[in-house]
């Protein structure tokens, strides 16, 4: 029986390795105060790949906000009550919404958790969705307590300066390792095998 396969482009990547990387500029201070480290990083690399054409946004992180987890937990500890604030921007789809709302974009959106599988998971959702152009973000904490995020610009057909590769259906075990995307679709090297899907430069 022939592999299931799948063909997609992408024309642009961002990564930060760290929270110092993370570049919240474009919006004002007085919202940048709001935001954790994750909300940060994700912003940080959905801003820097997001354009007008952008259709459809999938977020995915394996613990999503794990700082402001803490902190309820700390509270309710503390008082037996917990801050709605602090509350609203646990949710593991806030960097997105956030993202959204503060840049008045009107864009679908999908938010996945999938455990040590969640990149993997999130880049599948973004080749197989019905939409010609999607922004795939993924931004995690790290058991170091450091930061990472990546984002792509997917597309389906062919654009200038775009790279093209093929998704290949396979069933392995395993999980996600961030450092391999990374060097991949930044750097257009190598080949990366996933508990899902075989990935190649296909262009």
């Amino acid at each position: 029986m022939k592999e299931k396969s799948f063909e997609f482009y992408v024309e642009k990547c961002n990564v930060i390795s760290s929270y110092e990387q993370a570049d919240v500029s474009f919006l004002p201070p007085i919202v940048r105060r709001r935001l954790s480290k994750l909300d940060k990083c994700a912003l940080s690399v959905m801003n820097s790949v997001y354009d007008d054409d952008i259709q459809n946004i999938v977020f995915c992180s394996q613990y999503g906000e794990v700082e402001r987890l803490k902190k309820i937990i700390a509270q309710y500890s503390e008082a037996g009550e917990v801050s709605p604030n602090t509350f609203a921007g646990s949710v593991h789809n806030f960097p997105v919404g956030f993202f959204l709302l503060n840049t008045h974009k009107a864009v679908p959106y999908t938010a996945i958790s999938s455990h040590d599988r969640s990149i993997s998971s999130g880049l599948l959702t973004s080749v197989i969705a019905p939409y010609s152009k999607t922004l795939l973000c993924y931004a995690e904490e790290t058991p170091e307590e450091n930061y990472r995020a990546l984002a792509l610009r997917l597309c389906k057909t062919p654009s200038p300066a775009a790279l093209k590769y093929k998704m290949t259906m396979s069933s392995a075990s395993g999980k996600d390792v961030f450092e391999q995307y990374a060097e991949f679709f930044c750097k257009n090297s190598g080949l990366i095998r996933t508990p899902l899907f075989t990935l190649e430069s296909a262009g």
